[in-house]
């Protein structure tokens, strides 16, 4: 077994949230981390532990990999990556018309750092270990992908596949995650980049709940709108524990905030156009901001992607919205712009090589670039995941005093796929 680090004992401190929805910070056991960036480390005599083109460094096959250390301290972070100190304001909707579907997330948050990233499909990858001892999951990625990271390569909070599946988390205080059972856990934002690997429609993420669970470890208390090429659409929580789907005729709007749905759709009925006489308000209160975005939705208009946009404008917190994000899923193609780079953006999947014997491509999400990002991507690079992890945190209160030896261990667990196509 090649490659044995030195290592020395540290304290962090780390966020812990009380009960009553405080955080402060305590001391985590001392943990062992190396003192550089810890390399990759394999058994050379397994045949297939080598070199993968699509992470560029060198790994060891999914199914023989023997990481040489794992710190569970990293799960707990990852778990809490989208932890709000405040009440956070984020909005989806989606817009149909003449049978084109896009998708409009506004990302409402305290730090804007965060990459786009092309993922490649047969790409074998594996779970990491999370904090209440459930098993991990290994997969192979049926389709390529494109994501929203602010965490670093394969820790999404969103993106849309080949197949034309989006999903999209936004906050939700009353989420309650699975208890502890026989399905593999795995982190929040795994999940996401699981179902965007391996399921093609709505109905296959919703089955998935059979064969893994988000672990009830998890912080980040998320739930999800999610949508596909057919025009399914699906608000997805996790209440008391158990999943609960709202699509189909229970969906009275494609539309998701910061509420539960049965809350939000009750509010609804309330206004005009929807069975009662309120006008919308304009506030940033998530209930109001689901109200019109609804209203959005119910309007017949000639170019989708442009009054997705203005919806987003619409429902803006202003300094506080740090992307927007459209998806056009007839077309495939993905359009955003963020609050420093307000100059709009887009990918086209038919430009897109989701082959994993090419290298991942990524972008800072506030390059100074506008149009078409096929031109402007570049490969991988650990640096910049690195750099962008760093930023992220830097700008998060309860994440800003992590030693930079655990935000490279952090950033490493991104790499740790191979390419098996």
């Amino acid at each position: 077994m090649k490659c044995r680090p030195f290592r020395r004992q540290i304290g962090i401190k780390a966020p812990i949230l009380c009960a009553n929805g405080f955080l402060f910070f305590g001391d985590l056991p001392l943990v062992s981390i190396p003192t550089r960036p810890p390399p990759v480390c394999y058994d050379t005599r397994i045949p297939g532990a080598g070199r993968s083109p699509a992470a560029g460094v060198d790994l060891p096959s999914p199914e023989s990999r023997r990481p040489v250390f794992r710190l569970f301290v990293i799960a707990a972070l990852l778990n809490c990556a989208c932890l709000p100190l405040s009440v956070p304001a984020c909005t989806t909707f989606c817009v149909e018309n003449a049978g084109t579907l896009v998708f409009g997330k506004n990302y409402d948050w305290s730090a804007d750092a965060g990459l786009f990233v092309v993922n490649k499909r047969g790409v074998a990858k594996q779970s990491d270990p999370t904090t209440d001892g459930g098993r991990t999951i290994s997969w192979t990625s049926r389709f390529g992908s494109t994501t929203f990271n602010q965490f670093g390569r394969e820790f999404p909070s969103g993106g849309m596949n080949e197949a034309g599946l989006v999903i999209e988390l936004l906050w939700l205080n009353e989420t309650k995650y699975p208890a502890p059972d026989d399905r593999p856990s795995v982190s929040l934002l795994t999940w996401i980049q699981y179902q965007l690997d391996t399921k093609k429609s709505v109905a296959e993420l919703l089955a998935s709940d059979t064969e893994i669970r988000i672990t009830d470890h998890s912080s980040g208390r998320c739930h999800f709108l999610v949508a596909d090429a057919s025009g399914a659409v699906a608000a997805v929580e996790f209440l008391e524990g158990a999943l609960v789907a709202h699509t189909g005729e229970d969906l009275v709007a494609p539309v998701l905030a910061n509420d539960r749905y049965d809350r939000s759709a009750k509010y609804l009925g309330q206004h005009r156009g929807f069975g009662g006489s309120r006008r919308p308000m304009k506030t940033a209160a998530s209930l109001d901001r689901f109200v019109r975005g609804a209203d959005s939705w119910r309007h017949e208009v000639r170019d989708p992607v442009e009054h997705a946009f203005a919806t987003l404008a619409e429902v803006s917190q202003g300094s506080r919205t740090k992307w927007s994000i459209v998806y056009d899923i007839h077309d495939r193609v993905v359009h955003y712009r963020t609050y420093r780079s307000s100059a709009r953006k887009h990918f086209a999947f038919s430009d897109a090589d989701f082959s994993c014997d090419t290298p991942v491509r990524f972008l800072d999400l506030n390059a100074d670039v506008a149009g078409d990002l096929n031109e402007h991507l570049v490969p991988y690079d650990p640096a910049l995941n690195l750099s962008i992890i760093t930023d992220a945190c830097r700008n998060i209160s309860f994440l800003k005093h992590l030693e930079p030896a655990v935000l490279r261990e952090w950033s490493d667990l991104g790499q740790m796929t191979s390419c098996v196509q």
